[in-house]
């Protein structure tokens, strides 16, 4: 398992990112007081790994996301 927390300078509030890996895919726990991260972690609870690293196809679904949820930069 990889933890992360993360603050940001624009919104001041922190997130705290847990992932662990079972074969290709990771399960993400995504915590935050910022609604905008919140509606990204209830999105964004899985993804592929190998689709992460890739533009190919549908591109990173985190990367989506996150340009769907997070609206400040």
């Amino acid at each position: 398992m990889a933890r992360a927390e993360i603050t940001s300078g624009i919104c001041g509030f922190t997130a705290t990112v847990q992932a662990s890996q079972e074969g290709r895919k990771v399960k993400l726990d995504i915590q935050s007081e910022c609604k905008a991260i919140q509606a990204l972690a209830a999105e964004l609870t899985e993804v592929d790994a190998f689709q992460e690293i890739s533009f190919r196809g549908e591109g990173p679904r985190a990367l989506k996301a996150g340009a769907k949820h997070c609206y400040h930069p």
